[in-house]
């Protein structure tokens, strides 16, 4: 699937095995992979915790979805970051495999390689992000009843009269 017959391709040797076979005496191990750059090499950098992040569902599991960040490079969303806010029994009720989603990087263990995920965290950003926008845009009512002590000289007027 990944490579076609007489495309000309960089391998590493992994081992040459002496098979006793006199039509194939020998076995060699060739890798493609082995040459690639490991992309777990700057996850730090490229995935810092709170940092918002978008990527594929690509399976699920009862306990959370695995979303590819990028290839080669997976995260869990746990199940209980998943419902912002809401009990979610099986990721299934909130994604599916082949959705692109948006998540917040909670954190990062290269040496166990996990990335851990919250979509909550992102969808409660989202709100809050909403909410600053709304308060950022509000302007007072014109002509409106003015302030108290407005009120109160224009009552004690009325009666004066």
């Amino acid at each position: 699937e990944v490579l076609s017959v007489g495309q000309r391709v960089e391998v590493a040797v992994l081992r040459i095995e002496e098979t006793g076979d006199p039509k194939r005496p020998r076995k060699i191990a060739l890798s493609v992979r082995a040459l690639a750059r490991d992309p777990w090499e700057d996850v730090d950098r490229r995935f810092a915790a709170g940092t918002r992040v978008r990527g594929k569902v690509v399976r699920i599991q009862p306990f959370g979805a695995f979303v590819e960040l990028a290839p080669g490079l997976l995260g869990l969303v746990h199940v209980s970051e998943l419902g912002a806010g809401r009990r979610v029994n099986h990721p299934r009720e909130v994604v599916a495999v082949g959705d692109e989603v948006e998540a917040t990087v909670l954190s990062v263990d290269r040496e166990r390689r996990r990335i851990a995920l919250s979509m909550a965290a992102a969808r409660d950003e989202d709100a809050a992000r909403d909410e600053r926008d709304a308060a950022a845009d509000y302007r007072p009512p014109s002509g409106g009843l003015g302030t108290l002590g407005d009120l109160l000289k224009k009552s004690l007027g009325d009666r004066r009269d």
